[in-house]
């Protein structure tokens, strides 16, 4: 528990501004980063992915998930360049990420909110944040691991990059 506390301090003191240049609209106003927490079922392998460091320690103090580190940095804010990324939950309790306002993976998953902002173009220290699902079972994984890490060696498929983000621990 101790090595868990002490990631989890580590990953709230990573948080940061950023200064980037937009083609379209010039410099783009300093804003602040979010650390977006990776969590994953401790029975499901749901991944869950949180800004809300109450909502990390609910789960992980419960047992049903457990912390395996900060997956990236996402804006906090919208604004010219940025596009929200949304949760949502499914009935049987896993989740998704997805950019439309209505997940295109499962319309029946519930808008849970707005995770965080990412850039809808690669910008200077932003990285692709890419999707995976798991046809069989119906869950998805987010990396900027370029090869997914371990998700392609247990059966999971590329959709492809949702957007760009600052690097997290993956």
């Amino acid at each position: 528990m101790r090595g868990s506390l002490l990631s989890l301090t580590s990953a709230v003191l990573f948080v940061a501004p950023l200064a980037a240049q937009f083609p379209e609209t010039g410099p783009m106003p300093r804003t602040t980063l979010a650390a977006v927490y990776r969590l994953v079922g401790t029975t499901t392998n749901d991944h869950l992915y949180t800004v809300d460091r109450n909502e990390l320690a609910v789960l992980t103090q419960q047992g049903t998930y457990s912390y395996e580190g900060v997956g990236f940095l996402g804006f906090t804010n919208p604004q010219a360049g940025l596009q929200p990324l949304y949760r949502f939950g499914r009935a049987d309790g896993t989740h998704l990420l997805d950019t439309r306002p209505q997940a295109a993976a499962d319309p029946s998953a519930r808008r849970e909110g707005v995770l965080c902002y990412i850039a809808t173009t690669q910008l200077p220290g932003l990285v692709p944040l890419y999707g995976w699902v798991h046809p069989q079972l119906g869950l998805s994984f987010y990396t900027t691991h370029p090869r997914g890490e371990f998700a392609a060696g247990l059966g999971y498929q590329p959709l492809g990059v949702l957007g760009y983000v600052a690097p997290g621990q993956f």
